[in-house]
C-alpha cells in the first residue's frame, strides 16, 4: 500500500461506490465550481469545514459568516503564514465580522494549501479552486464534489481534529497601521 493509498477510502469502508462529480471552472462565465461552493455555503445546516489558503472574496466570506449566524458550526482552516502577504492582510481584514458572527478561524502553523469543504458531514468539495477573485472567476480550476459520510468522517479523522489540534485561534488585526493596510488589501483584493 502507497502511502497516497492510506488517503483514499477502500470499499468496504464506503459501502461500496462513492457518488463524485467533475467541476471545472473556466475563465468567462463557465463556473460551475465557483457555484458549487456558493451552494455548499448557502446550504449547510448543522456543520461546514472550510479549508483554504485565500479567503478574500466577500460574497464568500459573507456566506460563511451567514452560516455561522443562522447556528451553523463553522470551522474556517486558514495558514497562519500565508505564503501572498497582501492575501493574507485582505483575509484578516475579515476576521473580525466572521469571529463575531461565530466562525472558529484557525490559524495552521504551516503554509495551508489545501482547498475543501465539508458541509453537514456528507458532502466535499475539494480541488484547486481558492477563495478569491482570480481562482473563482479568471483562473482553469478543477475540484470534485462527493457525497459519502464515510469519506468526510475520514476527512475529519485524518485533516480537521489533527489540523485544528495545532493550530491558534485566528486573529482580528491590531493597531490604526494594520487595520489601515487590511483595508486596503481588502479592498483591491478582486484584483490580488
Amino acid at each position: 500500500m502507497g502511502e497516497l493509498d492510506a488517503l483514499f477510502p477502500t470499499a468496504e469502508e464506503t459501502s461500496g461506490l462513492v457518488p463524485a462529480r467533475v467541476l471545472h471552472n473556466a475563465p468567462g462565465r463557465f463556473r460551475p465550481i465557483t457555484d458549487a461552493i456558493a451552494r455548499t455555503l448557502e446550504s449547510a445546516g448543522e456543520t461546514l469545514d472550510v479549508v483554504n489558503p485565500y479567503v478574500t472574496d466577500r460574497g464568500m466570506i459573507q456566506r460563511i459568516e451567514a452560516a455561522a449566524r443562522r447556528g451553523v458550526r463553522v470551522r474556517l482552516f486558514v495558514p497562519a503564514n500565508a505564503n501572498n502577504w497582501a492575501c493574507a492582510a485582505a483575509q484578516r481584514f475579515h476576521h473580525a465580522p466572521l469571529l463575531a458572527a461565530g466562525v472558529q478561524i484557525l490559524e495552521h502553523p504551516t503554509m495551508l494549501h489545501a482547498k475543501a469543504f465539508v458541509r453537514d458531514g456528507e458532502e466535499l468539495l475539494v480541488g484547486t479552486c481558492n477563495l478569491e477573485a482570480w481562482s473563482l472567476r479568471r483562473f482553469f480550476e478543477i475540484d470534485l464534489r462527493l457525497r459519502s459520510r464515510a469519506v468526510a468522517a475520514q476527512f475529519d479523522d485524518r485533516f480537521s481534529r489533527p489540523a485544528a489540534e495545532v493550530s491558534t485561534p485566528g486573529r482580528v488585526l491590531e493597531g490604526a497601521k494594520e487595520r489601515a493596510r487590511g483595508a486596503f488589501f481588502a479592498a483591491i483584493s478582486p484584483l490580488l
